[in-house]
Formats: structure tokens, C-alpha cells, sequence
């Protein structure tokens, strides 16, 4: 007798994006939670530092500085004021994303809980699989949506899309499987270089 379902009894069928993109399905204490090829040291603080700025920050208001200002010296980045810098804020919110998200319902630092079959990760099986993870920016509207991904990194355009053009696809995914929206774009901004990279 040959019990049809012992693959499925080697897979755990939980998940974490990062660990799924990076390592496959590795299990998620074997995948760091940024690759330390792209970060390390103080950068990770740093890339924490903006991503926080960004889920605090109200797009419609960035073309007034006193707003910035405001946000920057205000209690709710008292900890990371030492690392944020205004000009280097102005410079990433200068980004053409930001026009681009006009009109969109924004839902930043979104999490999430979606299946995928095993073979999305390149893995036999038949059970799905419970991937969770953590949008940075999502935006939707008339049943489209736009993903982005914000990284702080060093590596260059073509690394970054080699790195993380997975991780993108799997937010797809999992939004258009929960949503029932069409992700029609997705984008990596890299808050160290501002450089916008769409997949």
C-alpha cells in the first residue's frame, strides 16, 4: 500500500513570503528576514526608520513642507528622528509612484493570509499552503490594484529585480485570490537610491 498523500505529510503548511521567495519552502527560521546580501548593520535600522515615515505619512499633504516637518518632529517618529533625514524623505516622496497613486484607496503595511498551491513554490503536493506576509503599500481602485514594495538597499536595479521579483508575485497572488481585484502593476522604490523600479 502506498499512502497517496505522503508528500503533503513533508510539507508545513505555513509560510512566510520572505521565506518562500528566497529559500522556496525552506522553513521560516531558515530564511532571514531580509537577505543580508542587500541589508545588514545599520541599514536595516535605517530601511525601518522610512518605512514607518511612509506608513505615517498622508500622501495628498506631501507638497506642503510644514506637513513634513511636522511629521518628522512629531511624537510618533521620536524614535527614529535621528536617523531620518528631510531632504532624503522630500527626495523618496518625489517619486512618480506617489502622483500615480492619486484616486487609489491606500492600505499601507497590509497584512495578509492567503493559500497557495504547493506548486506556486515549486514544491509537490497537493495541500495548500498558508502564506502570510506583509504589504507595504497597496493601492486600489475600480477592481485594479498597484503594489509597492519598499526596499532599502545598495544593490542595483538589476539585483533588486533577480532578489525580490518573486516576493512581488506572490502579494499578486495573494491579493487578486482575496480580493478579487487585478493587480495590473508592481513596483520596487528603493528608499536609499529613490530609484522606482517596475516588474
Amino acid at each position: 500500500f502506498s499512502y497517496p498523500y505522503l508528500k503533503d505529510t513533508k510539507l508545513s503548511l505555513k509560510r512566510s513570503v520572505t521565506a518562500v521567495a528566497i529559500s522556496g519552502l525552506a522553513k521560516d527560521e531558515e530564511a532571514p528576514l531580509e537577505p543580508k546580501a542587500v541589508f545588514g548593520g545599520s541599514d536595516v535600522e535605517t530601511g525601518n526608520a522610512y518605512h514607518k515615515f511612509l506608513e505615517l505619512c498622508d500622501f495628498e499633504k506631501i507638497g506642503d513642507n510644514g506637513y513634513i516637518d511636522g511629521l518628522l518632529n512629531g511624537n510618533s517618529l521620536k524614535n527614529e528622528r535621528q536617523i531620518l533625514k528631510k531632504e532624503v524623505c522630500l527626495k523618496i516622496l518625489s517619486s512618480d509612484i506617489f502622483k500615480r497613486l492619486e484616486g487609489f484607496k491606500l492600505y499601507k503595511e497590509q497584512p495578509f493570509i492567503a493559500t497557495i498551491p504547493p506548486t506556486f513554490a515549486g514544491e509537490d503536493g497537493n495541500e495548500d499552503i498558508l502564506l502570510q506576509g506583509t504589504i507595504d503599500l497597496l493601492a486600489i481602485k475600480d477592481k485594479t490594484a498597484i503594489i509597492v514594495d519598499y526596499k532599502h538597499s545598495g544593490a542595483g536595479k538589476d539585483a533588486l529585480i533577480e532578489r525580490y521579483k518573486k516576493q512581488l508575485e506572490l502579494y499578486a497572488y495573494a491579493v487578486e485570490k482575496s480580493l478579487a481585484v487585478k493587480v495590473e502593476e508592481l513596483y520596487i522604490l528603493n528608499l536609499k537610491t529613490s530609484l522606482l523600479i517596475r516588474l
